[in-house]
């Protein structure tokens, strides 16, 4: 800003350009300065946002470690009930986290899963929608097994 004031004055005094022209340049400058700044900028807040892309479709392009079965079935929607029969499960050959689990639930009825962190709720949802399989045991809508889904 300095330079441009002292060229800008030596170029008033010497007649090359009017007065107002150069208040005119000063205050267009001075509007820009901020947009060419964050313009200048945008390389180094843009880079996490890449890196971030790029994990995503590094993880998307891998194959899914629990595939469908060949013949795999549609589910219209839920139309008599989900049905988990003695289901086990746990993380990595460790201690398991489910064991001999059973429970209905009947078309129509709301489930509330209760109970301390780590105590397993959150995977009970998990094992229905596939993100694992059960180690043992079987979930099933309306008859049909999820592993056949």
């Amino acid at each position: 800003t300095a330079v441009i004031l002292w060229y800008g004055s030596r170029l008033v005094v010497n007649a090359e350009v009017t007065g107002a022209q150069f208040v005119g340049f000063l205050g267009l400058s001075l509007k820009l300065y901020a947009p060419v700044k964050n313009v200048a900028k945008f390389p180094a807040v843009a880079q996490p946002g890449l890196v971030a892309a790029e994990r995503v479709f590094e993880f998307l392009d891998t194959d899914a470690k629990i595939k469908d079965r060949p013949h795999a079935k549609a589910v219209q929607g839920l139309e008599r009930e989900i049905v988990y029969d003695r289901v086990s499960f746990s993380y990595h050959q460790g201690a398991p986290v489910l064991e001999d689990l059973s429970f209905r639930v009947p078309q129509g009825t709301i489930l509330a899963l209760v109970g301390p962190s780590g105590a397993g709720k959150s995977t009970v949802v998990d094992l229905l929608s596939r993100f694992f399989e059960v180690s043992s045991g079987s979930i099933s809508i309306d008859g049909v097994d999820v592993r056949d889904v």
